[in-house]
């Protein structure tokens, strides 16, 4: 089923606030993790006057005009991150983008080679999202980022989270051993 749009045609989801992104614009968020994208765009929906799609990725987005895109928050894996952005290239021109959430350095500096605005690490919130966009001066991260200890541990509990809490498997794909794994994640999480 589909619905007009403003000069779109959109299906019907319900992550998705249907007003006419002619006169507010429109932020479109590609998370894979339901949770999360919810959240943010229930954050961004309630502080900014855009209109907010949201959804796993971005095939699944109507179609939005590139002048009416007044910005891109996209969650991909390390591997998915070259292929999102270009492709988000392909459909909206140069939109402002920015990404969240774990990610290798070397993936980092990539999408920001490649037209990033911005590298958030998970959690994010709409009011660090809205400031990058707002600020056409400021390209580096809203507020403080975190200690690398910090870093460190969400990742881990990011791939963690990708085996399904099997730590075995874990430990595998960060190639370090099992009992280091324990041991890190033993810890309690750094304050920053």
């Amino acid at each position: 089923m589909e619905v007009a749009v403003g000069r779109m045609l959109a299906p019907v989801h319900s992550d998705w606030a249907m007003i006419d992104t002619r006169a507010t614009g429109a932020l479109a968020i590609a998370d894979p993790c339901l949770a999360d994208r919810q959240r943010l765009a229930a954050e961004l929906r309630a502080a900014a006057d855009v209109s907010v799609f949201a959804a796993s990725s971005l095939h699944e987005f109507p179609r939005i005009e590139p002048e009416h895109l007044w910005g891109l928050v996209l969650a991909p894996g390390a591997e998915e991150v070259m292929t999102m952005l270009t492709r988000a290239g392909e459909l909206y021109g140069s939109p402002r983008t920015v990404i969240i959430g774990y990610l290798p350095a070397v993936a980092a500096f990539a999408a920001a080679r490649m037209g990033a605005e911005a590298f958030l690490p998970k959690p994010v919130t709409g009011q660090q999202v809205l400031a990058i966009l707002r600020s056409r001066e400021n390209r580096s991260c809203a507020g403080p980022l975190p200690t690398l200890a910090r870093a460190e541990w969400e990742y881990l509990h990011a791939v963690l989270d990708q085996c399904g809490g099997n730590r075995s498997e874990a430990a595998r794909r960060l190639g370090i051993h099992r009992s280091v794994l324990q041991r890190k994640l033993g810890r309690h999480p750094p304050t920053r």
